[in-house]
Protein backbone atom coordinates (compact mmCIF):
# COMPACT_ATOMS: atom_id res chain seq x y z
CA UNK A 1 0.00 0.00 0.00
CA UNK A 2 1.29 3.14 -0.66
CA UNK A 3 1.06 6.12 1.92
CA UNK A 4 0.06 9.68 0.06
CA UNK A 5 0.94 12.90 2.14
CA UNK A 6 -1.50 16.27 1.99
CA UNK A 7 -0.31 18.82 -0.10
CA UNK A 8 -0.31 22.26 1.56
CA UNK A 9 -0.82 25.41 -0.23
CA UNK A 10 2.41 27.08 1.81
CA UNK A 11 4.63 28.60 -0.73
CA UNK A 12 8.47 27.10 -0.77
CA UNK A 13 11.06 29.54 0.05
CA UNK A 14 14.80 28.75 -1.14
CA UNK A 15 17.72 28.90 0.94
CA UNK A 16 18.99 32.04 -1.17
CA UNK A 17 15.67 33.69 -0.64
CA UNK A 18 15.47 32.55 3.21
CA UNK A 19 18.98 34.15 3.40
CA UNK A 20 17.56 37.79 2.01
CA UNK A 21 14.61 37.72 4.26
CA UNK A 22 16.27 36.78 7.40
CA UNK A 23 18.47 39.93 6.47
CA UNK A 24 15.82 42.16 5.66
CA UNK A 25 13.75 41.20 8.44
CA UNK A 26 16.75 42.29 10.46
CA UNK A 27 17.20 45.36 9.02
CA UNK A 28 15.18 48.27 10.67
CA UNK A 29 12.22 49.07 8.62
CA UNK A 30 11.28 52.78 9.37
CA UNK A 31 14.24 55.01 8.71
CA UNK A 32 14.42 58.12 11.02
CA UNK A 33 12.78 60.75 9.14
CA UNK A 34 15.84 63.36 11.16
CA UNK A 35 19.19 63.15 13.05
CA UNK A 36 16.59 64.97 15.93
CA UNK A 37 14.67 61.88 16.73
CA UNK A 38 17.76 59.72 17.10
CA UNK A 39 19.85 62.36 19.46
CA UNK A 40 17.91 64.96 20.64
CA UNK A 41 17.03 64.52 24.69
CA UNK A 42 15.60 66.61 26.79
CA UNK A 43 18.67 68.65 28.08
CA UNK A 44 16.50 69.75 31.50
CA UNK A 45 15.52 66.34 32.46
CA UNK A 46 19.52 64.96 31.85
CA UNK A 47 20.92 67.81 34.16
CA UNK A 48 17.84 68.39 36.97
CA UNK A 49 16.83 64.69 37.13
CA UNK A 50 13.44 62.78 35.44
CA UNK A 51 11.27 60.20 37.28
CA UNK A 52 11.94 56.29 36.59
CA UNK A 53 8.93 54.96 38.06
CA UNK A 54 8.44 51.49 39.71
CA UNK A 55 12.29 50.47 39.13
CA UNK A 56 10.73 48.42 41.58
CA UNK A 57 7.68 48.36 42.59
CA UNK A 58 7.04 50.98 45.04
CA UNK A 59 9.98 52.73 44.67
CA UNK A 60 10.64 55.70 41.80
CA UNK A 61 14.39 57.06 41.72
CA UNK A 62 15.14 60.39 40.37
CA UNK A 63 18.04 60.53 37.80
CA UNK A 64 20.34 62.56 36.07
CA UNK A 65 22.00 61.41 32.95
CA UNK A 66 25.44 60.20 33.49
CA UNK A 67 26.81 63.21 31.35
CA UNK A 68 25.10 65.99 33.21
CA UNK A 69 26.99 68.78 34.91
CA UNK A 70 26.85 67.86 38.72
CA UNK A 71 27.76 64.60 37.35
CA UNK A 72 30.69 65.94 35.41
CA UNK A 73 31.94 68.37 38.25
CA UNK A 74 31.67 65.30 41.00
CA UNK A 75 33.40 62.94 38.45
CA UNK A 76 35.90 65.08 38.06
CA UNK A 77 36.55 66.27 41.81
CA UNK A 78 36.83 62.84 42.41
CA UNK A 79 39.42 61.73 40.02
CA UNK A 80 41.43 64.78 40.79
CA UNK A 81 41.11 63.99 44.34
CA UNK A 82 42.29 60.05 44.13
CA UNK A 83 44.83 60.22 41.35
CA UNK A 84 47.77 59.51 43.58
CA UNK A 85 45.65 56.40 43.91
CA UNK A 86 45.85 55.66 40.41
CA UNK A 87 48.02 52.81 38.79
CA UNK A 88 50.71 54.92 37.13
CA UNK A 89 50.90 52.67 33.99
CA UNK A 90 47.04 52.23 33.54
CA UNK A 91 45.23 54.99 35.42
CA UNK A 92 42.92 52.10 37.04
CA UNK A 93 42.30 52.56 40.71
CA UNK A 94 41.99 50.21 42.96
CA UNK A 95 39.04 48.19 43.39
CA UNK A 96 37.92 50.21 46.88
CA UNK A 97 38.58 53.51 45.18
CA UNK A 98 36.97 52.65 42.35
CA UNK A 99 33.67 51.55 44.28
CA UNK A 100 34.27 54.90 46.15
CA UNK A 101 34.32 56.79 42.89
CA UNK A 102 31.15 55.28 41.54
CA UNK A 103 29.33 55.32 45.18
CA UNK A 104 30.02 58.76 45.30
CA UNK A 105 28.97 59.80 41.58
CA UNK A 106 25.29 58.31 42.57
CA UNK A 107 25.13 60.83 45.46
CA UNK A 108 25.00 63.34 42.10
CA UNK A 109 23.30 61.08 39.81
CA UNK A 110 20.14 60.21 42.03
CA UNK A 111 18.42 63.53 42.54
CA UNK A 112 15.40 62.23 44.95
CA UNK A 113 13.70 59.13 45.60
CA UNK A 114 10.54 58.34 46.60
CA UNK A 115 7.51 55.27 47.13
CA UNK A 116 6.55 53.01 49.93
CA UNK A 117 9.33 50.42 49.06
CA UNK A 118 12.54 52.58 49.54
CA UNK A 119 12.69 51.67 53.72
CA UNK A 120 15.27 50.45 55.93
CA UNK A 121 15.35 46.89 56.66
CA UNK A 122 12.80 48.25 59.94
CA UNK A 123 10.47 49.39 57.53
CA UNK A 124 11.44 53.06 58.17
CA UNK A 125 11.26 55.45 55.53
CA UNK A 126 14.71 56.43 53.77
CA UNK A 127 14.75 60.24 53.50
CA UNK A 128 16.34 61.42 50.38
CA UNK A 129 19.93 63.07 50.78
CA UNK A 130 23.02 62.74 48.22
CA UNK A 131 24.54 61.19 51.77
CA UNK A 132 21.80 58.91 51.91
CA UNK A 133 21.71 58.10 48.74
CA UNK A 134 25.30 57.12 48.59
CA UNK A 135 25.00 55.22 51.79
CA UNK A 136 22.63 53.12 49.65
CA UNK A 137 24.41 52.64 47.08
CA UNK A 138 27.50 51.44 48.70
CA UNK A 139 24.94 48.60 50.76
CA UNK A 140 22.86 47.40 47.36
CA UNK A 141 25.62 47.09 44.72
CA UNK A 142 23.21 45.38 42.62
CA UNK A 143 20.61 48.38 42.70
CA UNK A 144 23.60 51.33 42.09
CA UNK A 145 24.58 49.19 39.08
CA UNK A 146 20.98 49.14 37.51
CA UNK A 147 20.53 52.77 38.10
CA UNK A 148 23.98 53.65 36.77
CA UNK A 149 22.55 51.83 33.81
CA UNK A 150 19.30 53.79 33.65
CA UNK A 151 21.59 57.17 33.96
CA UNK A 152 23.92 56.34 30.85
CA UNK A 153 21.15 54.92 28.23
CA UNK A 154 21.02 58.35 25.97
CA UNK A 155 17.69 56.70 25.11
CA UNK A 156 16.10 57.21 28.91
CA UNK A 157 16.34 61.01 28.01
CA UNK A 158 14.99 61.30 24.45
CA UNK A 159 12.85 63.90 23.26
CA UNK A 160 11.15 61.62 20.67
CA UNK A 161 10.89 58.06 22.23
CA UNK A 162 9.25 60.13 25.10
CA UNK A 163 6.58 61.85 22.76
CA UNK A 164 5.92 58.28 21.33
CA UNK A 165 5.37 56.96 24.45
CA UNK A 166 3.27 59.31 25.75
CA UNK A 167 1.68 59.78 22.81
CA UNK A 168 2.54 63.82 22.33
Amino acid sequence: MTKTTKKTDTPSVEADDLDTLILEAAVETTAPKSIFEVYETNLTEEEEGRWFNNIIPGADFKLRRFTAKPVQAMRNKLQLAFSKHADKKTGEYPEHISVRIVNEQMGAIIADWRGAAIVDRDGVPLVYSPDAAKALMDQLPNLRTQLLMISMDMANFRTAERQEIEGN
